[in-house]
This record gives C-alpha cells, sequence and structure tokens, in this order.
C-alpha cells in the first residue's frame, strides 16, 4: 500500500527538478574524484575511496535523521 498522495508527488517532482543541477555537479565530481583514484591508486583506491564515499554519506544522514528529531 503507498501512502503518496498525489500533491506529495508532484510536490516531489518539483524539488527534484530544482536539485537537478546540484545533483549533477555531486555526481560528476564523485566520478572525477573516482578517477582519479583509479589513476593514482589502481582498484585499490578506486575501492577505498567508494568506502569512504558511502562512510561519509552515512554519517551525513544519520546527523540529519538526528537533527530532524
Amino acid at each position: 500500500m503507498s501512502l503518496e498522495t498525489p500533491s506529495r508527488v508532484a510536490s516531489q517532482v518539483r524539488s527534484m527538478h530544482t536539485m537537478r543541477a546540484p545533483l549533477n555537479a555531486a555526481f560528476m565530481a564523485t566520478m572525477l574524484l573516482g578517477g582519479a583514484a583509479y589513476s593514482l591508486w589502481d582498484w585499490t583506491g578506486t575501492c577505498a575511496f567508494g568506502a569512504i564515499s558511502a562512510a561519509l554519506a552515512f554519517v551525513a544522514v544519520a546527523l540529519t535523521m538526528i537533527a530532524m528529531r
């Protein structure tokens, strides 16, 4: 059972539209840094970069969830 209402979906679509440029910039920066890690340290650097990025994203989400309480 979905809890999404049409107005909430429309609001999310508007929000995603306004966030398109920053999300694209973050994606491209991540791709650039991942490629740099690969060229410098091969797959070990790429995997380390991915693990660090995932850990930072987890911390950011956790802090956001704590702040929303």
